[in-house]
């Protein structure tokens, strides 16, 4: 299975149970990045390739990290990964729609504000609206289609969900 080998590729992170809800400000957030190297590295997401190709509107950083970092690197991943066109689909939607709680889709913190799942929707939240935007994160287990579940199966079940940013109301979530 595909799958399997990035469960044997990603480091080990302890995770601390149970995690308040609580808000947190988006530039608050990190992400797991690869690096050239192949190696996983804890990155501020306002220093991950997602968020640097949106703010200086650069194609080719984000074209360079999906294609060759991750596809050299994680070649099974990348029929699942977003293109720029997409990845502007996504930058649109948050603007237009704003962000929408989808538990399906959930956007993933860990301890230490590590993102499991959500690098790209935060990174377009930061970008649309600065760092200093707080997102409201409940307690939860999500439960996450492929190909994001090898994520929750290696890093546990514990965990926070982003429902909705402080402006929006999440009593409906």
């Amino acid at each position: 299975m595909a799958f399997r080998s990035f469960i044997n590729r990603l480091p080990h992170l302890e995770i601390l149970w149970p995690l308040p809800a609580s808000t947190i400000a988006v530039s608050n957030l990190a992400a797991l990045v690869l690096r050239n190297d192949g190696q996983w590295q804890r990155t501020a997401l306002h220093e991950s390739p997602c968020y640097i190709a949106l703010t200086q509107n650069d194609r080719g950083i984000y074209d360079h990290y999906r294609n060759d970092v991750i596809g050299k690197h994680w070649p099974e991943v990348l029929p699942f990964s977003r293109t720029w066109g997409k990845y502007l689909e996504l930058v649109a939607s948050l603007r237009d729609r704003g962000f929408v709680y989808d538990a399906h889709a959930p956007v993933v913190v860990f301890k230490d504000n590590l993102l499991a799942d959500g690098q790209h929707r935060m990174a377009a939240l930061m970008h649309l609206h600065g760092g200093s935007l707080h997102l409201q994160l409940r307690r939860g287990a999500a439960r996450l289609e492929q190909p994001i579940q090898w994520r929750l199966a290696l890093l546990g079940q514990p965990c926070r969900v982003v429902v909705a940013t402080a402006e929006q109301d999440a009593t409906a979530v």
